[in-house]
C-alpha cells in the first residue's frame, strides 16, 4: 500500500484542485476525497486513469487550450459517490 502523501504528489499536477487522492486501485485507479463543492463534508470519488487520453485529443483535435481541456477533461474521469 502506497502512502497517502506519495500518492498525492505523483498525480497533483493531473488531477483539479481540492481532490485528494487516498488511495489506488489494482487497475491505477485513484479512490479521492472530493472538497470541491463539500468543504466540510467530501465526497468520495473515483478516478478512472483511462479517460485521461482525452484531454490530448481535445487540445489536439478540437483546438482548444490546455486550461480549456483541463475544465472539461480533468485528467481523470471521476464519479462521485455520496456517503
Amino acid at each position: 500500500m502506497e502512502n497517502i502523501l506519495k500518492v498525492y504528489e505523483n498525480y497533483k499536477g493531473k488531477i483539479p484542485n481540492q481532490v485528494i487522492p487516498f488511495a489506488i486501485d489494482p487497475s491505477g485507479n485513484l479512490i479521492c476525497f472530493d472538497y470541491k463543492n463539500h468543504e466540510e463534508n467530501p465526497i468520495v470519488i473515483y478516478g478512472e486513469h483511462e479517460g485521461a487520453w482525452e484531454e490530448k485529443v481535445l487540445i489536439e483535435g478540437e483546438g482548444i487550450t490546455t486550461e480549456e481541456a483541463e475544465k472539461v477533461s480533468e485528467g481523470f474521469l471521476f464519479y462521485g459517490f455520496n456517503l
